[in-house]
């Protein structure tokens, strides 16, 4: 799916959203210094995956949200998680280091990434 595609599918399914372009960014706090109207609407996305390389999540918390990936692990009943490499990044969702994004599931042709996002979201 492009870029172009995401919007047309919002669009198409009535989904009001603002687009904010900027530099990519590896820290919640290199985005606070982006000074980007609505920070306090930003998330915090990590890519993890299980200690076989079996299960991919797409984590989504509050930008200031502390995860515990034993807690984490215990409330998704998986094995042991750790953070998914860059390769992986880019072979399942199509994003680099610095670009991951919960949109970045449209491009995950395979089906093998699952979405979580947090219950304070």
């Amino acid at each position: 799916m492009l870029e172009s595609d995401v919007y047309e599918y919002f669009k198409s399914n009535h989904i009001e959203y603002e687009l904010v372009e900027h530099e990519a960014a590896y820290t919640i706090e290199e985005i606070e210094k982006m000074n980007i109207s609505g920070f306090e609407y930003i998330v915090k996305n990590l890519f993890i995956r299980d200690d076989k390389k079996r299960h991919y999540y797409l984590i989504v918390v509050k930008k200031d949200t502390i995860v515990n990936m034993k807690e984490l692990q215990s409330k998704i009943k998986s094995r042991r998680l750790s953070f998914a490499s860059e390769s992986d990044l880019n072979k399942y969702l199509h994003l680099s280091h610095g670009e991951v994004t919960p949109l970045g599931i449209f491009y995950d042709e395979s089906k093998s990434v699952e979405v979580i996002f947090d219950q304070n979201i």
